[in-house]
């Protein structure tokens, strides 16, 4: 329950804890995978056996509006979202998500000449802390305007560290 309760480390570890492993108690594996809070309470209180309190339900808040943010971000953007697949030199796979957004402008005459990729990497404190966000696959735009819009997206991140960022980024 560590993993739950440090705010520095990742609730994703006990996410991934709760979804692989908590078939078993409810029968229903999708029970806790749709986000609802009391499955997740009587999961803490009966399944593992452990108190609750106001501190594991934000926890658990927390985790959900991340999991949504990107199931938004996956059914807004389509094709345009792509995840990436990396691994460690051990070849195990980083429990932190990343992806990599293509933006087009909404202008029919230039919209299939000019894009820039989101290449974003959400750390597992994410919104706590900044993600990092890289500009990659550019078509039609010049070093200074990728510059440009680098820093714009720097200082943008700054402002909105905290909460729900990446669409408004994009």
């Amino acid at each position: 329950m560590d993993l739950v309760l440090n705010p520095e480390d990742s609730f994703g570890s006990g996410f991934w804890y709760l979804v692989e492993k908590a078939s078993s108690f409810h029968g229903d594996e999708n029970k806790l995978r749709d986000g609802n809070l009391d499955d997740f309470k009587d999961y803490v209180q009966n399944g593992i056996v452990t108190d609750w309190s106001q501190e594991r339900e934000d926890w658990w808040t927390k985790a959900n509006q991340y999991l949504n943010e990107l199931a938004a971000l996956r059914a807004i953007f389509m094709e345009d979202f792509k995840d990436v697949e990396t691994r460690t030199a051990w070849n195990v796979k980083p429990d932190m998500p990343e992806f990599i957004i293509t933006v087009r402008p909404t202008e029919d005459g230039i919209k299939d000449s000019v894009s820039v990729g989101l290449r974003v990497r959400l750390p597992k404190t994410y919104p706590r802390t900044a993600p990092q966000i890289q500009l990659v696959d550019r078509l039609g735009l010049s070093d200074s305007q990728v510059e440009s819009a680098q820093k714009m997206i720097k200082d943008q991140v700054a402002s909105l560290v905290g909460g729900e960022m990446i669409y408004e980024l994009a």
